[in-house]
């Protein structure tokens, strides 16, 4: 099993500009924060969307980015 999403109802405190979400595969789960300050949370489904299509297609190199800053201001970006 796999999934990635964000939460509606999320077991952590929640914090201005940022969306809770979670990763499960098979047994493991974790929960992250993606910042909303530069992409907002279509931006990040749309980017899940099209790195687990490149995995399914067999691509070599593919990411699933959890939270991503202004590249002109900040060089973070979590996946």
């Amino acid at each position: 099993m796999f999934s990635i999403s964000f939460l509606e109802d999320s077991p952590q405190p929640q914090i201005k500009n940022i969306q809770v979400g979670e990763i499960i595969i098979g047994d493991f789960k974790k929960y992250f924060h993606s910042s909303l300050s530069y992409w907002r949370q279509q931006q990040y489904l749309n980017q899940w969307k099209e790195g687990i299509e490149r995995i399914c297609k067999g691509e070599v190199n593919s990411s699933l980015i959890t939270d991503m800053y202004d590249p002109n201001s900040s060089n973070i970006v979590q996946w």
